[in-house]
């Protein structure tokens, strides 16, 4: 896998969605029955599947577990301290098996391909979104998955120009 550009921005982007995720869940009941767009369960779900594909976007495959572990562990603390509130919002093992269906469905996605940011390899294919230079099946156009300063000038214009 190429390396992902500015991690630690990466990173801290995913603790700020995290401490928003933290934030949003301990404010009082009152509040987020009225901004509440879907079904709670769905809502958990959604959030904790973001939440798992940002961190696996970020880290390597033998880090995973680890990300499973610390999003799930974000949940379960969250539910405690839902629990200790006394203005109401409480703590429901419901909300933790909705969360934990979302960190599923990101680290299933993450594993079929989608968990990686940066393109895997550094040269150009049909239809593969691991490729730097991808061509999709029908053949109009060139995405250039990676158009930074590392992009190879004359290889991204050959294709271009060969796919005219």
């Amino acid at each position: 896998m190429l390396p992902l550009r500015y991690v630690r921005l990466w990173l801290a982007g995913g603790v700020l969605l995290g401490l928003a995720v933290l934030s949003g869940s301990l404010v009082p009941g009152d509040y987020v029955e009225d901004a509440m767009v879907w079904n709670d369960k769905v809502t958990h779900a959604l959030t904790y599947a973001v939440l798992t594909l940002w961190f696996t976007g970020i880290f390597p495959k033998r880090r995973y577990g680890w990300v499973v572990l610390g999003v799930f562990l974000l949940g379960a603390t969250i539910e405690v301290l839902q629990g200790s509130m006394s203005f109401g919002r409480q703590g429901d093992y419901a909300d933790l098996l909705a969360n934990s269906s979302g960190i599923l469905t990101g680290l299933v996605f993450a594993l079929a391909g989608g968990g990686t940011w940066a393109p895997v390899f550094c040269c150009y294919g049909n239809n593969n979104r691991t490729n730097m230079l991808r061509i999709p099946s029908a053949g109009s156009r060139v995405e250039c998955r990676a158009p930074d300063i590392a992009c190879n000038p004359y290889l991204g214009a050959a294709m271009v120009r060969g796919y005219q």
